[in-house]
C-alpha cells in the first residue's frame, strides 16, 4: 500500500510516542455489554499529570475514566483516581466496578482475589461474589447525621419548610415539576436526592440547562419507589451536568446515598435498584451501618492503546 512520504513521517512520529494500554467496560449491566454505565480503565506505572489525565478523559468522552497504579509489586492494592470529561471526582462506583473487572479479566490480579483501592474517599474493596457479580465496599453517604433536608418530606403535612428555596426553584425548573410534586429533597456532602411519585418519574422531562445552574453538588438523583409487580425496590436517574455528564447511565456512588435513604423508607437493609436511564442497569445493595455494599456485573467492550499527552 502506497503511503505518501509526508504521511509516513506523521505515522512514524506517532509510533515513537509513549502509549498506554486502555480498556473500556460496561458496569452494572443487566445481562451483557452495551448496557449499564461505560468507563475507560487505564492501568499504568507512569506518573501522569492531572492535565494528562483530564485530556485522556476528555478524549474518551465517557462519564468516567479511571486511573489505577499498583502501590506495591505483587500486592492487589491500587491507587485509584476518577475523572469525568470536566473534572476529577472523589468517588465513583461504576468506574470502580469496571476497574476491578478489568484487573481480573486482563490478568493484573488473580481471579478470585479481593482488590483494595486507595482513594480520596478512603479504602474501597472489590470482591468477586456469586452470579458473576462484583461487590464493592463503599462508605455510607446517607447517614442521618450527614444528610441535610432541603425540602421537608410531603408526609409531614402542609406546612413544609424549604431550607434552600432557590435550590428548590431550580430543581422544579430543571425537572419541570411543581414544588408540591417533590415528595422530599435532601443533600449529603456531594449530592442532591429528589424523591417524586412513580407517575411523575415515568413522565419526567429534564431541562438540563436549568439543572446546570445548581451549584455545590456533584450529582442530582431523582428517585421513586418500585411498584408492586416490580423486581426492584426503587429506581432512579442521575444527572451530573456540573461535572460535564448530563445524565449518568448508572451512578454507583449515588447509591451510597440512595440505598440508605430507601433502606429507612422501606425498613429493609438488602435492596435491588434499577437505573432507569436509556441504557438501563441494575444494582444489588446491602446497607451495613457506615458502609454500603454495591454489587453488579461488568462486561469488557474495548481493548486498545492511547497516546500519552505531553503535558
Amino acid at each position: 500500500t502506497y503511503v505518501p512520504e509526508r504521511s509516513r513521517y506523521k505515522i512514524e512520529a506517532v509510533c515513537a510516542m509513549d502509549t498506554l494500554p486502555l480498556c473500556t467496560a460496561d458496569a452494572f449491566v443487566i445481562d451483557g455489554p452495551f448496557q449499564g454505565n461505560p468507563a475507560a480503565v487505564v492501568v499504568t506505572d507512569l506518573e501522569l499529570s492531572d492535565d494528562a489525565q483530564l485530556l485522556i478523559a476528555k478524549e474518551m468522552n465517557l462519564s468516567e475514566t479511571v486511573y489505577l497504579r499498583r502501590e506495591a509489586e505483587g500486592v492487589p492494592r491500587f491507587g485509584i483516581r476518577w475523572w469525568t470529561p470536566g473534572c476529577e471526582v472523589d468517588l465513583c462506583g461504576h468506574a470502580t466496578l469496571a476497574a476491578a473487572h478489568i484487573l481480573w479479566s486482563e490478568g493484573h490480579v488473580s481471579t478470585g482475589t479481593a482488590i483494595t483501592f486507595a482513594s480520596k474517599s478512603g479504602e474501597l474493596i472489590a470482591t468477586p461474589i456469586t452470579n458473576d457479580r462484583i461487590e464493592l465496599d463503599f462508605p455510607n453517604e446517607g447517614l442521618p447525621k450527614n444528610v441535610t433536608s432541603i425540602l421537608d418530606p410531603a408526609d409531614l403535612g402542609q406546612d413544609r419548610v424549604a431550607s434552600e428555596p432557590d435550590t428548590v426553584s431550580l430543581i422544579c425548573h430543571g425537572l419541570n415539576l411543581e414544588a408540591s410534586q417533590l415528595l422530599e429533597v435532601c443533600r449529603n456532602r456531594m449530592d442532591i436526592l429528589v424523591q417524586i411519585s412513580p407517575a411523575d418519574f415515568a413522565a419526567l422531562e429534564v431541562d438540563m440547562g436549568a439543572l446546570t445552574k445548581l451549584r455545590d453538588n456533584r450529582v442530582i438523583s431523582v428517585t421513586t419507589r418500585g411498584g408492586d409487580g416490580d423486581s426492584f425496590d426503587f429506581q432512579s436517574r442521575s444527572f451530573a451536568p456540573a461535572c460535564g455528564v448530563p445524565e449518568d447511565p448508572v451512578c454507583g456512588s449515588a447509591h451510597c446515598f440512595l440505598g440508605p435513604f430507601w433502606a429507612r423508607k422501606l425498613d429493609k437493609d438488602v435492596l435491588q435498584a434499577r437505573a432507569a436511564s436509556p441504557r438501563g442497569g441494575e444494582l444489588f445493595l446491602t446497607i451495613a451501618h457506615d458502609r454500603v455494599r454495591l454489587a453488579g456485573k461488568a462486561a469488557t467492550t474495548l481493548r486498545g492503546t492511547i497516546i500519552v499527552p505531553k503535558c
